[in-house]
């Protein structure tokens, strides 16, 4: 196939080239192609002003153009390294090529990272870097690059599963078209390799339509392969398979949001990381469309709207994403700044950056600059937020990167991506992460730590004797996973309240987990594990600590050292005992680093309820006084067995105390009134607050 097979010579603009072509003059027609491309002013790309844009980037973005260029000259030496932000999976170790590249090469034993190789976003870079400095030794590179590619990556069945899979050139094709965009104008692409780049970005087209199956709608590689085919039809309009696909792509686009994206706006992996990729998909998309009057959906624009507004809610203090599932911590401003570009947002804004972000000024343009300062900034309302499609739970204080903050898990397990993590807890306090997840470190099923970071015990969650709930079996399958069963919540600007549970255990030893959390704004959490049952059982709970600064104080007490904060966990069964082991936390691909887990172990007969208080305090104001078991009575003067209700009194200090009310079950005969130190409650979860002579109570639940 060559050049004149798949362009549309009918395409106004290309009449020179079909009349050297109609006349035998093939050399002439390919000359015709690289001025007709070079010259092009009827598609808007990403970047159109790009002397203001070197301007600007020379002015304001001194890290960013060093980390660009130095990746660039790395690509020169023939050295290759994957760590960039979002690169899906990163990979530290420099492998330098001492004579051609081998495109298939699987340098240590992770095919991930020959995947990397041949996702070829580092042409990007290259690209970029061209346009940073004017110097052409960047353009001689990538000419170098693509044109060995293509000479040695014929499409066979032999390449399918390395530099052919269908996720790695849709991705690709989308880094060549970004990259042309940069490039093509420059007019030092010679007309061969030209011609020989839009032949093979046809064959890319022509092979992920072969592949854009109804049948892999629910997969994220349909959007990465998709996303890759919608730049390359709407860049190069005169290809004839453009106006042949592009129906077919946008519906194929708009079927994979409907029914990736549940109905909160978060994505069905339970995976932030591939929530997140798949919204860059879009707003890259958005971008495109938006600069060439492309029509696309509302369905598509209310969904990737609705994805923006959930990665607001994923951030942490330290505007980064957590390492939940298989994520790795990435910042977030860079997305919410684009999607406020697009979407015209300020509450987008207020939660990004002050000035646009490198990434949105090479994505949306030069206008971005202007439009980014006349937006008007918006704060959020309600700071906690409970996404009940999904099953995940926020309760925080706030965005500033002092804020505390708390996500809870008891929803569906998603794609092979999601871990062994029903009723999960992580937490912030002022800023500093406490609790985290373990991540995911790898996907290589050789390597024993890629099923250990999905197990229960690599998240803060609970176990019954010694058996996970959810059996992770390979590196992307399971054997049994536990049904959540999501419970109440209620948010307040005191206090949040969280419920939910799984039957994991049910069938096989007829126990029903369940997991309350009250949390006392805006340092204190309050656990209460409950377990119904019979027989005797043993139990673990799982707290995974964001490094080793661990102490433990006595039987049911640690302690976790932070920066500029203490952070202590105290439970109040005294039948059990904390023991402390050594755990790896990843919150980056290909690196993880030694931490400490403390896991509380104990036994219990029949219904067994485990509650445990966790507070922070500032290093120089040690305020908490006393945490005890108070007793409850019924509305006739009656204790109420603790079995049925339990109540926690926290004392702050001698004007400020909190009783925190537990109900595990419903009263025999029929629940009625509580009564707590004189206090008449009738509910569920309630937190009496006493501040000096005045006082109040919070039904948290019913």
């Amino acid at each position: 196939m060559n050049i004149f097979d798949i362009l549309d010579l009918n395409y106004p603009g290309l009449e020179k080239i079909k009349s050297f072509y109609e006349n035998g003059q093939f050399e002439e027609a390919k000359r015709e192609v690289k001025e007709y491309f070079s010259n092009r002013n009827t598609i808007k790309g990403f970047v159109s002003n790009k002397a203001l844009i070197k301007t600007y980037i020379s002015e304001g973005f001194k890290n960013e153009k060093e980390e660009i260029l130095k990746v660039a000259n790395e690509i020169k030496n023939k050295e290759f390294i994957f760590t960039l932000p979002w690169e899906m999976e990163r990979c530290h170790k420099k492998v330098k090529f001492k004579n051609e590249i081998d495109w298939n090469l699987n340098p240590f034993g992770d095919e991930e990272w020959t995947f990397m190789l041949n996702r070829q976003r580092y042409l990007y870079l290259v690209a970029q870097s061209y346009l940073i400095t004017g110097c052409e030794e960047y353009i001689c590179e990538f000419n170098y690059i693509i044109n060995n590619w293509i000479d040695n990556n014929p499409l066979c069945t032999e390449l399918y599963k390395t530099s052919w899979r269908t996720i790695e050139a849709g991705i690709r094709i989308k880094n060549w078209i970004k990259s042309l965009d940069i490039l093509l104008e420059t007019g030092k692409i010679h007309e061969d390799l030209l011609c020989k780049i839009l032949v093979s970005i046809n064959e890319h087209l022509e092979y992920l339509n072969e592949n854009n199956k109804y049948e892999r709608v629910l997969s994220n590689w349909v959007i990465l392969e998709q996303q890759g085919v919608f730049m390359a039809l709407n860049y190069f309009p005169e290809l004839k398979l453009s106006n042949k696909l592009k129906k077919k792509n946008l519906e194929t686009l708009e079927d994979a949001i409907k029914i990736q994206v549940v109905g909160d706006g978060l994505h069905w992996e339970q995976s932030f990381q591939y929530h997140n990729e798949m919204l860059i998909c879009y707003l890259e998309i958005l971008c495109l469309s938006g600069k060439n009057n492309i029509a696309v959906s509302s369905e598509i624009k209310s969904k990737v709207f609705n994805m923006l507004r959930a990665t607001l809610y994923i951030m942490k203090p330290n505007h980064c994403q957590s390492n939940y599932g298989d994520s790795d911590e990435e910042e977030l401003r860079g997305i919410l700044a684009l999607g406020a570009l697009i979407f015209k947002e300020g509450l987008f804004k207020y939660y990004a950056y002050k000035e646009v972000d490198f990434n949105s000024l090479m994505l949306y343009g030069e206008k971005s600059i202007n439009e980014y300062k006349e937006l008007k900034i918006k704060k959020i309302k309600n700071v906690s937020k409970a996404f009940t499609d999904s099953g995940l739970y926020y309760m925080r204080t706030g965005f500033k990167e002092n804020d505390s903050y708390s996500m809870f898990k008891c929803g569906f397990l998603g794609s092979g991506h999601g871990h062994s993590d029903t009723m999960h807890l992580e937490i912030s306090f002022k800023g500093e992460d406490i609790l985290v997840d373990c991540g995911r470190y790898t996907y290589s099923q050789r390597d024993p730590i890629r099923i250990e970071l999905k197990k229960a015990k690599s998240h803060n969650t609970s176990m019954v004797d010694g058996e996970d709930f959810t059996i992770c079996t390979s590196s992307w399958s399971n054997n049994g996973v536990a049904t959540p069963i999501k419970g109440f919540n209620k948010f307040t600007d005191s206090y949040d309240f969280v419920e939910g549970g799984h039957l994991g255990y049910i069938n096989t030893k007829g126990i029903f987990s369940n997991r309350k959390i009250v949390y006392i704004k805006p340092g204190i959490w309050i656990v209460s594990d409950e377990f119904f049952g019979n027989g005797k059982h043993k139990y673990e709970q799982f707290y995974n600590f964001n490094s080793s600064n661990i102490e433990k104080l006595s039987e049911n007490k640690v302690k976790y050292i932070g920066k500029n904060i203490d952070f202590y966990i105290e439970t109040l069964n005294n039948n059990g005992i904390f023991t402390l082991e050594e755990a790896k936390v990843s919150k980056d691909y290909n690196k993880f680093y030694k931490s400490k887990r403390a896991i509380f172990n104990s036994v219990g007969n029949e219904n067994t309820f485990i509650n445990s208080v966790m507070y922070g305090e500032d290093k120089n104001e040690k305020e908490m006084k006393s945490i005890n078991y108070v007793d409850v009575y019924d509305w006739q003067g009656k204790k109420i067995n603790s079995d049925v209700a339990e109540a926690i009194e926290i004392v702050i200090n001698e004007n400020k105390k909190h009783t925190v009310l537990l109900v595990h079950r419903e009263d025999p005969k029929g629940r009625k009134m509580y009564l707590i130190n004189n206090y008449r409650i009738y509910g569920r979860v309630a937190v009496i607050e006493e501040n000096g002579e005045d006082s109040r109570i919070e039904i948290l639940a019913y």
